[in-house]
C-alpha cells in the first residue's frame, strides 16, 4: 500500500487522468454486469456503510460538545499578585507560606 501511495504522489496530472478514467471504465463494466440481486446487495451494504459513518460522526461531535465547557467551580478571587510577573492567582496556587510564589 506504501508503495502504491508513493507511486501516486509521484505522477503527473496526465497520468492520474488517465488512470482515474481507466479505474472509472472497469467499474462501469463491472456494475452493467451485475445482477440485479448483486446490485441490490450492493446498494443494501452502501446504505449501512454510510448510516453507520454517520451515525459514528454524529455520536463523535455529541461527545466532543459534552467536553467543550468544563465544570464550573469557584475559586475565590483571583486577586494575589505575582511579584515577579504582576500576574494575578487565586490563593490555592501559592506554592508555599510565601504569597509571591506560584505554581
Amino acid at each position: 500500500a506504501s508503495r502504491e501511495r508513493q507511486r501516486r504522489d509521484q505522477e503527473i496530472d496526465d497520468e492520474r487522468r488517465e488512470r482515474q478514467a481507466k479505474d472509472a471504465l472497469r467499474g462501469k463494466r463491472r456494475r452493467e454486469l451485475e445482477a440485479d440481486d448483486e446490485r441490490r446487495e450492493q446498494q443494501a451494504k452502501n446504505a449501512f456503510r454510510q448510516r453507520h459513518r454517520r451515525q459514528q460522526s454524529s455520536s463523535l461531535y455529541a461527545a466532543a460538545l459534552r467536553d467543550e465547557f468544563p465544570s464550573e467551580s469557584y475559586h475565590g478571587r483571583m486577586d494575589n499578585v505575582c511579584q515577579r510577573y504582576n500576574a494575578l492567582h487565586f490563593k490555592e496556587e501559592c506554592t508555599s507560606d510565601r504569597h509571591d510564589e506560584f505554581k
